[in-house]
């Protein structure tokens, strides 16, 4: 398991301490935390899923995704919005992680007000590799892209 960054510090004051005679696998130490920490900590999937219209669908549907997206499936259909079953490429090292997403309209500069007529985007973590979004329409008709990051919290 990574150190935390107070850990790492730690590392720091004592392996690199000032006028010490370090030694190389000490200061090695001290690098490959910092990688450990920084690759446990960066996002791990990017990816998109084309979503559209934010209101239809059918259940079992598949999504246009890219990235590390393997596949975006429509689970649930509710009276205003779909849950949205996403498959990642990049296990996740635990369930502990969050999604990160942002709004694309796919639609000309006008339709973007019609286009952020849709609820805060919710996510439930599943597994290390799927989680779901849920995407509540407010009213009209979207044509909009969700572009998705998964990081280790």
């Amino acid at each position: 398991m990574p150190l935390t960054k107070t850990q790492i510090q730690t590392l720091i004051n004592v392996n690199l301490a000032d006028f010490s005679d370090i030694l190389p696998a000490k200061h090695r130490e001290v690098e490959n935390e910092i990688l450990n920490f920084i690759s446990n900590t960066t996002v791990t999937n990017t990816g998109f899923v084309t979503v559209g219209d934010v209101g239809v669908g059918t259940v079992g549907q598949s999504y246009s995704v890219g990235g590390n997206i393997s596949s975006a499936i429509l689970d649930t259909r509710t009276s205003k919005g779909n849950i949205i079953k996403v498959t990642v490429q990049n296990s996740m090292p635990s369930l502990s992680y969050f999604v990160r997403t942002s709004i694309e309209t796919l639609g000309t500069k006008t339709s973007m007000e019609i286009d952020n007529d849709i609820h805060p985007i919710v996510f439930k973590v599943d597994t290390q590799t799927t989680f779901f979004v849920y995407v509540e329409d407010m009213s009209g008709t979207q044509n909009i892209r969700l572009h998705i990051e998964t990081v280790p919290r």
